[in-house]
């Protein structure tokens, strides 16, 4: 048989989009997957094609005219021009265009690029694509790669996470992980800003609708970094197919939204493809027909040039009002074997790689490709072909069947294996997405056993991104074609779970974690049981008694009773279960959940891995946690951060930073505000999405508490819609508790109502929660009904035996003193006496609600002790003042002026020695104290209230005139250096993004402070060796903290009252609130 000489035009065959390798000609033309059709490529058809190319230029979405310049879009570049020039001048932005499809997003943005790159700025591009497989963070990857091919060397942090032509990293550690996000999105950043150094930039990403989540996230925080800098960011996106987080990341943008044509602008572009100027009435149907859009247009133009219509807005071919089916009859006029080759271009997923396409399909990939050019489908890059507008490549792809699909993915990916063996670059997530392509219509075991090996490795590389959403996707993708493998299908379970979780998808997390248990109890895999039951444990329960702890502690008992787990295992297994028996608030499981947290670490020491232990301190610290325990903690606290820095691990040192900020403020010390801001720091860079949250709720709860509640209540905001995000019942309860402590100071508590009134615990119907809500809502009566017979036994919270903070015991002390009986209010005065000095903090740092001595001051002035109740509130406004809480101290400087109106008239203070024996009365409760030496130095205090009186005096020594001092000159100076050096090594670390060296610094400074401080004495005075006054300072104060702590037992009063008042040091002095007089 001759060979067939091609086709006349009329007659072409056309590429049907339903039915893949089907050609229509008079009749029916089937072209075999895999192999070349029947209308084969030859030089009489390319000389066809680029004769009609003369009469119909490649599609660039009209617009550019005989000038050059873009078609209607005057208004548009003058503001790209003018964003470009700010950019120029160190004023960088974030600039959106948005529009349909087909409406010149591109064209205007490369128009924008031709104008700044004529400028002599560094115009870089990088694309998003909809296709499966593409690696995450894939339009930043070729942003990076096109600078480094311009000659700009990437910073190391960027290359070594596979961008610039290298493999995707391999998994990596916790550690690594943790830190990874920060540096990557701090790297990408920064060199940007680098390049925009030497020469404006301007960085274009197409179709952002179309990318994945952390190309996003990467946006945005590439965005935040742009003012000051002269980086332009362009990005463009079709607004109807924008998501959540892209409308989000549009709002901190300038945005450019594309319209139509004009009907005048319509005419020009309609006389550039049709080689005559159409009149006013074809142009304006035109218009009407088309909304102005410049490719459809551009399309329904060509298509009557080709045609010969003498009235193109007048075509009369069936579904031609569809820009998809104006492509369609454009993809109809090239031959079969032509559309064949793009076809399986249309499904690689990334630009167009001859190379690949040659070894996949064995044909004459470059002829059919030039063709496509010549027909305008293909346009000509720096970097290459690749397709004129993204609807050639979903037309082609949605024009194939599943079997011709199948066998274009098959082909593919085993084109990549060929390459990656012959080292070349092949990413796990496109031969993922290629194979499970294929095993969605091939059930061969040997593709669904690759699709899952390829699935995993490219979840591993996502995570090591903390690309957490993509891992999600490759794993919930593999999951049908598990086949009968328990342990495989375990091990991608668990992946599962652990992805879920980071990206902040909870309950999901949860049921996988909960699946992956069943699977492994059932097939008696006791390691993986105990791998499920501790992700159960990572994904958290709110604290309390809840269905979801109690399932966790379930899980966990059971993996603690099998065999076989390594000792690391064992230990983490049972720290996990300490933590959720003592976190369910239940005093009978006290005891049991300290035994277990010491077997923990006693099992993670033998093992001498640092990072078990470090997991089981966090046990040991949580069960010993109580009201009164915060030095305790921090002994703990201390341990666990210096293994966390010998691990390197930002994770663990961001939780001991929490914590110890927790410690701290319950002890009123002004460091915890340093640490509180270190964890948030921290958190902000582990990435994933539960540490962000982290640090929004924890500034949150800094706001509040240092009275900043504008701020506190966008913060509050923010942290409570990323709780409802992330599905996290825990979240949400804290979003509520942060809510009802802003309340208390905007005076609304009465029209509190819960985000989640029916989550866990039930505090709607705790007795002294509820009488809150009614006398703030002016409704005392009805709240003193709520409060009778509530017993104090309840008062650690709804369903809770015990408690280890004290906000639901403050929460009752505030009803009890408002509404309670007087025996309550006896009762918790008597329970929170003890902690007098010290402060409420709810949780970690959840909310900060004041000093203990603020509800002593409620509860005493409830109780008709007016005096006990100034020096109370006296006390807290000292120590809210101290620690920075300014809206605390105004409270309870206002409860003070209450109580001060309302005490009645004092019975006669007295402290007075007879003999031995020293009398003492106050607020009219006397007691017998045995002569001390500290009751002599308070008496001569009193005797002269606000007055200084030295040390060395109370002491009955004389200070020498001159002595050796404890510091000399070299030595301050040495010392002096030193800091200066650890300053400067510190703002480095900072700047390299080193929490580590900058950690050990900091560490190292904070040593060298406090040896300084232990030198000098006050207003920098040198403290001398052998010094009398600060011999006789240090007796003096122990013996006066000696005697208010004997005075604690017969009359605390007294002491809590002397606790406040006096001051010590080189000079001591008594200084109460209030004028208190004393007979002596």
């Amino acid at each position: 048989m001759h060979a067939k000489r091609p086709r006349p035009r009329r007659r072409r065959a056309r590429y049907h989009p339903r039915r893949a390798g089907v050609a229509r000609s008079g009749r029916r033309i089937r072209v075999l997957p895999g192999q070349p059709g029947r209308c084969r490529c030859t030089a009489e058809h390319l000389a066809a094609a680029t004769a009609l190319t003369v009469r119909c230029p490649p599609v660039d979405n009209g617009q550019v005219d005989t000038t050059g310049g873009l078609i209607g879009r005057d208004e548009v570049l003058a503001v790209l021009r003018a964003s470009f020039d700010q950019a120029a001048a160190g004023r960088g932005q974030l600039l959106l265009i948005g529009g349909e499809a087909g409406i010149g997003k591109t064209a205007v943005a490369g128009a924008a690029a031709d104008l700044a790159a004529a400028q002599g700025a560094l115009v870089l591009w990088g694309r998003c694509s909809e296709t499966e497989g593409v690696p995450a963070f894939w339009p930043w990857a070729q942003v990076v790669r096109a600078a480094a091919e311009a000659g700009t060397r990437p910073p190391a942090a960027v290359a070594a996470l596979g961008w610039a032509g290298t493999a995707e990293p391999a998994d990596a550690s916790g550690a690594a992980v943790s830190t990874a996000r920060f540096r990557l999105f701090d790297a990408t950043a920064g060199f940007l800003a680098a390049l925009g150094d030497s020469r404006p930039v301007v960085v274009v990403v197409e179709d952002l609708h179309l990318a994945d989540p952390d190309s996003l996230a990467l946006a945005e925080f590439a965005a935040r970094q742009l003012p000051g800098g002269r980086v332009l960011l362009i990005g463009t996106y079709r607004g109807e197919e924008a998501t959540g987080q892209l409308r989000h990341l549009a709002g901190s943008a300038s945005l450019i939204s594309l319209a139509g044509l004009r009907p005048a602008e319509v005419s020009r572009l309609m006389t550039r493809h049709l080689g005559r100027e159409p009149d006013d009435d074809e142009a304006r149907r035109m218009w009407d027909r088309t909304a102005g859009n410049p490719l459809f247009v551009t399309e329904l133009s060509r298509l009557a040039g080709v045609r010969g219509v003498t009235d193109a807005s007048g075509l009369a071919v069936p579904g031609a009002d569809s820009v998809r089916d104006v492509i369609e009859r454009r993809l109809a006029r090239l031959p079969q074997d032509c559309v064949h080759t793009l076809a399986a271009a249309s499904l690689d997923t990334q630009a167009l790689r001859p190379g690949l396409l040659q070894q996949a399909l064995a044909v004459d990939v470059e002829t059919h490709l030039e063709l496509a050019a010549a027909a305008g489908v293909l346009v000509r890059t720096g970097n290459g072909l690749r397709f004129a507008h993204d609807l050639f490549r979903e037309v082609l792809a949605a024009g194939l069947t599943g079997d011709a699909q199948a066998t274009l993915h098959l082909s593919l990916a085993r084109a990549l294996e060929e390459q990656a063996a012959a080292g070349g670059l092949a990413y796990p997530a496109e031969l993922a997405a290629h194979y499970c392509a294929v095993s969605l219509t091939r059930p061969d075991p040997a593709v669904r056993s690759a699709a899952v090996r390829h699935s995993r490795a490219a979840a591993a590389a996502a995570a090591a991104r903390l690309a957490f959403a993509d891992a999600v996707g490759h794993l919930e993708r593999v999951l049908p074609l598990l086949d009968t493998d328990v342990a495989t299908r375990l091990d991608v379970l668990l992946e599962l779970g652990e992805a879920r979780r980071k990206a902040g998808r909870l309950a999901l997390a949860r049921v996988t974690y909960l699946d992956g248990a069943a699977l492994a109890r059932a097939s008696a895999d006791h390691p993986r049981l105990a791998r499920a039951a501790l992700g159960l444990h990572a994904v958290g329960a709110k604290t309390g008694p809840s269905t979801e702890r109690e399932q966790t502690i379930g899980l966990l008992q059971q993996a603690a009773g099998t065999t076989g787990l390594t000792p690391q295992l064992a230990a983490l297994v049972n720290a996990a279960l300490a933590r959720d028996l003592f976190h369910s608030l239940d005093a009978a499981r006290t005891t049991r959940a300290r035994q277990l947290a010491q077997h923990a670490v006693t099992l993670a020491r033998g093992s001498r891995d640092r990072w078990t232990l470090a997991h089981c301190l966090i046990a040991a610290h949580d069960v010993c946690w109580r009201p009164g325990s915060a030095r305790e903690r921090l002994t703990i606290l201390d341990e666990l951060l210096a293994l966390a820095r010998q691990l390197h691990s930002a994770d663990l040192i961001a939780q001991a930073r929490l914590l110890r900020a927790t410690a701290l403020l319950e002890l009123g010390d002004p460091l915890a505000h340093a640490e509180l801001d270190l964890f948030c720091r921290e958190s902000e860079q582990l990435g994933d999405a539960a540490a962000r949250w982290d640090a929004q709720s924890r500034r949150a709860a800094a706001a509040l508490l240092a009275g900043q509640l504008e701020e506190a209540g966008a913060l509050i905001g923010a942290a409570g819609r990323a709780a409802q995000d992330m599905g996290s019942a825990d979240a949400v309860l804290i979003h509520d508790i942060q809510r009802w402590e802003l309340a208390r100071f905007q005076a609304d508590r009465g029209s509190y109502r819960r985000l989640r009134p029916d989550a866990e615990p039930p505090v709607e119907t705790w007795p002294p929660w509820r009488a809150l809500l009614a006398a703030d809502g002016g409704e005392p009566e009805r709240a003193a009904a709520v409060m009778a017979g509530f017993p104090v036994e309840q008062s650690d919270g709804p369903g809770a035996t015990v408690g280890y903070d004290l906000w639901f015991p403050s929460i009752a002390a505030e009803a009890a003193a408002r509404c309670g009986s007087s025996a309550l209010r006896r009762q918790l005065y008597e329970r929170l006496l003890p902690l007098a000095g010290t402060h409420v903090v709810c949780g970690a740092t959840v909310a900060y609600s004041g000093a203990v001595d603020h509800y002593l001051g409620l509860l005493a002035a409830s109780l008709g002790e007016h005096s006990a109740a100034a020096d109370h509130l006296a006390a807290a406004v000292a120590q809210h003042h101290q620690l920075g809480a300014s809206a605390w101290a105004q409270l309870s400087a206002l409860e003070r002026t209450r109580v001060g109106r309302a005490a009645p008239a004092a019975a006669p203070n007295r402290f007075r020695r007879e003999g031995a024996v020293w009398h003492i009365t106050y607020r009219g409760k006397t007691i017998r104290m045995p002569d001390a030496k500290g009751l002599h130095d308070i008496a001569a205090l009193l005797a002269q209230p606000r007055e200084p009186v030295p040390a060395t005096q109370l002491a009955g020594l004389v200070a020498p005139a001159g002595a050796a001092p404890v510091l000399d000159d070299q030595a301050r100076a040495a010392y002096k250096a030193r800091l200066t050096e650890l300053d400067q090594e510190i703002d480095d670390a900072t700047a390299d993004s080193d929490l580590e060296r900058a950690s050990r610094a900091a560490a190292e400074r904070d040593a060298l402070i406090g040896e300084l401080s232990r030198a000098f004495g006050l207003g920098g005075r040198r403290r001398r060796l052998g010094d009398d006054s600060e011999r006789a300072r240090k007796a003096v104060t122990a013996r006066i903290q000696h005697a208010i702590d004997h005075l604690q037992r017969y009359h605390p009063d007294l002491a809590a009252h002397l606790r406040a008042a006096i001051r010590t040091g080189t000079a001591c002095s008594y200084q109460p609130a209030e004028p208190v007089g004393w007979n002596q």
